[in-house]
């Protein structure tokens, strides 16, 4: 017997929160304009991999877009691209008492004074288990980092669970790193199905017979 799991490997876009993305989907589908009139609009979507530059990124989508798909599959992607960097991927709903001290490895933060980048990346905020996780995040992470030049944090959440006091501290440690360190994206929905002839995008996984 077998389970058919549907795996799609196409980029997912993010646009800037704010900006309508009205002009890039049509009939449900998101369309990208070609290289010589994208300067006609006021922001594109883009990829998480085309916001590397940016020291905090605030990802926002409702519940079941594929924010934790596209945190996962940017997690890979800087551990296969960019070795010297330190990675720490948390899952935050799954917080318990003592999960904060894998945050807060010394040993990562040692190689970050040595000179290494720290990509932080916290899935799922609008359902981390530990209490005011907000403020938890800026005493026992925000105001210990020493070198936020090196460090970058990159947080999926739903649009109304997200803080405006945490989005505040998080500018107030990175502003020496640059003039606006944060910014927020959003994952959009699309209302049109699959294309029949992508929908064969099928990995088959056998299952047990027991």
């Amino acid at each position: 017997m077998f389970d058919n799991i549907c795996s799609f490997p196409w980029p997912r876009y993010w646009f800037p929160e704010g900006i309508s993305n009205s002009t890039f989907i049509q009939s449900g589908y998101l369309t990208l304009p070609s290289p010589e009139h994208s300067h006609y609009y006021q922001a594109l979507p883009k990829q998480l991999s085309e916001l590397i530059q940016i020291p905090i990124l605030i990802l926002l989508g409702e519940p079941g877009y594929g924010k934790s798909h596209a945190l996962e599959d940017e997690r890979k992607r800087l551990e296969n691209e960019h070795t010297e960097d330190l990675v720490i991927f948390e899952d935050l709903k799954t917080f318990v008492p003592g999960s904060e001290q894998r945050l807060l490895d010394s040993d990562a933060f040692k190689l970050v004074e040595q000179g290494h980048r720290l990509w932080i990346l916290l899935d799922s905020f609008d359902e981390c288990t530990l209490p005011a996780p907000g403020d938890w995040l800026i005493s026992n992470f925000i105001n210990k980092v020493k070198h936020p030049e090196r460090v970058f944090v990159r947080i999926t959440c739903r649009p109304s669970h997200w803080p405006e006091r945490l989005e505040k501290a998080f500018s107030e440690r990175w502003r020496s790193v640059a003039k606006s360190p944060v910014e927020l994206w959003r994952l959009p929905s699309f209302r049109r199905r699959i294309p029949r002839s992508r929908r064969r995008v099928v990995s088959l996984r056998p299952t047990s017979t027991r």
